[in-house]
């Protein structure tokens, strides 16, 4: 028997269990600070390039909120098709609704998305923000009620959770499994005072400390408004995560598997801008998955007895699911655990072709 493959694999085992260990505070009660500010309103900010479609369903969602005063400002990028006419129409039936219209080539040197979103700050009305995409809507009509809870305790970032709609069929199953062992990564670290992303579909900020940052043309990044963003000005001190259910924010799902890498790989590529120990600890959890995966593989030819390969391969998947029972009920994702077993494997094999692709990718927003 190869006992320095086995152990090897045994090792890589325990690191992922340390990476579970972290998932399992996502559950833990969260403390804030006992003051409470006065918020007078919020501004949502949405930067949409025709998405028309997105707009109509998903405007109507947003006007609903309740309990709290706010305006959704619509940064209407180009498009081309028919979003101004639409969206004009909107304004005057809605008083709540601020429509900004970019129809001139960028010529500013802010990169990639990061230039209608300065547009959409510099209109905003209010002093906290919540940030969202075209095709994103609330869970509720008291997101911004919630989600602004910590804003109002003193925090001055709100990380939150978007998950996509569940639909029919493999790569919908796929993509919410991603989904989620990503909203398990950024926000049980930052849960434990380490916050080194977010989602632009879901979050909150206090007016200054975006406009600072977004403003700063010596930031090349596409993504603008989540990963750098947030690895940059985000501590233990003024970031908050949200996982009420009623601050979740859903996202129309990618209808084709080609249309998800292409979406993914901007991200990805914008991954490796950061600093090296967020790269260690991100690309950590992503390197244990493959290095595990290669090790049953090359398991499988030697002596090894293949019961003992399955005992490993199942107990990676029971450590999985024992340390984040909790948190998948938290995340409304109970129904990814009868799939693990197949998806796990799957997930970094896409984990790894994805990161391939991305190298050569050309990632800007558009």
């Amino acid at each position: 028997m190869p006992i320095p493959l086995f152990v090897f694999t045994l090792i890589l085992l325990f690191g992922l269990l340390s990476y579970y260990l972290i998932f399992s505070c996502l559950s833990l009660p969260q403390e804030l600070p006992k003051q409470k500010v006065a918020i007078s309103g919020v501004s949502i900010i949405i930067c949409a390039k025709n998405e028309l479609e997105n707009l109509r369903k998903n405007i109507p969602v947003w006007l609903k909120q309740q309990q709290i005063e706010f305006e959704l400002v619509i940064v209407n990028h180009q498009s081309t098709d028919g979003s101004k006419a639409y969206l004009d129409d909107l304004k005057k039936q809605e008083k709540r609704l601020k429509v900004v219209h970019i129809e001139r080539a960028q010529t500013s040197a802010l990169k990639g998305k990061r230039f209608p979103l300065s547009v959409g700050v510099e209109n905003a009305q209010y002093d906290y923000l919540v940030l969202s995409d075209a095709d994103c809507y609330p869970n509720s009509p008291n997101h911004l009620f919630h989600v602004t809870k910590p804003l109002a305790r003193g925090k001055d970032i709100v990380l939150g959770y978007s998950p996509y709609e569940t639909r029919p069929g493999f790569v919908n199953h796929l993509v919410q499994y991603e989904t989620t062992i990503t909203a398990l990564l950024y926000l049980s670290f930052a849960r434990i005072g380490l916050p080194y992303m977010g989602v632009g579909r879901n979050l909150a900020y206090k007016k200054f400390l975006l406009s600072k940052e977004i403003f700063d043309e010596s930031n090349t990044a596409h993504s603008g408004d989540d990963d750098l963003i947030i690895g940059k000005i985000a501590n233990n001190i003024n970031t908050a995560i949200s996982t009420h259910p009623e601050t979740f924010v859903y996202s129309h799902p990618p209808e084709s598997f080609s249309q998800w890498i292409k979406q993914k790989q901007r991200h990805y590529s914008t991954a490796r801008q950061y600093d090296y120990f967020k790269i260690l600890l991100i690309g950590g959890f992503g390197g244990l998955n493959f290095l595990f995966y290669i090790s049953l593989l090359m398991m499988l030819f030697t002596k090894i007895n293949l019961l003992i390969v399955l005992g490993l391969y199942l107990s990676k998947l029971f450590l999985f699911i024992m340390f984040n029972y909790k948190n998948l009920k938290v995340l409304k994702m109970l129904d990814l655990i009868p799939r693990v077993i197949y998806q796990d494997t799957f997930w970094v094999i896409f984990l790894v072709y994805n990161h391939l692709k991305s190298l050569k990718a050309n990632n800007g927003w558009s």
